[in-house]
């Protein structure tokens, strides 16, 4: 395609291309101008099957999308192998209504990959520089502020991903300062389930009847008060 002539060059990148992006999301925030000018800057490479993309801990210096094929993202493990994570697959490229995105955040945020991308088949990928859509988004203020909203709405998402992170133990929903490993934290709701259900057993809970001596009342002799105490006692014991 790079021999033809460049007005044809240019409207068979528009056909094929431009559909695609303004299908896809990142580039749907754009204007049609400068969406037609990143289509005809795509660049097509076909992967073989077992062939690196993107290594792994390498900053993308590409937008890479999936026109067809499929790709298969690994990370090393204790033992140096690669184990896949995760696949991203596009059955066909003929009317493709959109291309899958690859490596999106850490593309626009320009961070080293945290896994590796090989091609499981004979994968077509479409990329275009990082710094050349940087040019064509500097041409209209309006598109390069999105760009740039955009990019740090990722860097704030992962800012907040990093706090939740606690180091202690594999949960992820807080941070180290919030950890019960590093210091005692007791949750209300299991402490106040737990005191309820000690009081409903307390309550089940038979208590022993109590004998108490019984005192003479004022007037009353001394052999009265004996007999009406020991009829008590023979009364309580035959009770329990």
């Amino acid at each position: 395609m790079a021999d033809l002539v460049p007005n044809l060059r240019r409207k068979l990148m528009l056909n094929v291309h431009l559909k695609p992006l303004g299908n896809m999301t990142f580039w749907n925030r754009f204007t049609g101008a400068s969406l037609k000018n990143i289509a005809v800057k795509l660049e097509r490479k076909v992967y073989y099957p077992s062939e690196v993309v993107v290594a792994i801990d390498e900053v993308p210096g590409q937008l890479f999308m999936l026109q067809k094929g499929k790709l298969v993202t690994a990370m090393v493990n204790h033992n140096d192998e690669d184990v896949q994570v995760d696949e991203i697959s596009q059955p066909s490229s003929h009317n493709s209504k959109r291309y899958l995105w690859v490596l999106l955040e850490e593309s626009v945020r320009q961070r080293p990959t945290k896994t590796s991308i090989k091609s499981a088949t004979h994968s077509t990928v479409i990329s275009v520089p990082v710094e050349t859509t940087m040019e064509v988004l500097r041409e209209r203020g309006d598109d390069y502020e999105s760009y740039c909203f955009y990019r740090d709405k990722l860097i704030e998402k992962q800012s907040e991903v990093r706090q939740k992170q606690c180091k202690l133990c594999p949960e992820s929903d807080h941070n180290l300062l919030q950890c019960h490993y590093y210091h005692y934290m007791p949750t209300k709701a299991i402490i106040h389930r737990r005191h309820l259900q000690h009081e409903k057993e307390s309550l089940n809970v038979k208590q022993p009847r109590r004998y108490c001596e019984r005192r003479p009342h004022k007037g009353e002799t001394p052999l009265r008060s004996l007999l009406k105490a020991r009829l008590l006692r023979h009364f309580y014991n035959r009770g329990n």
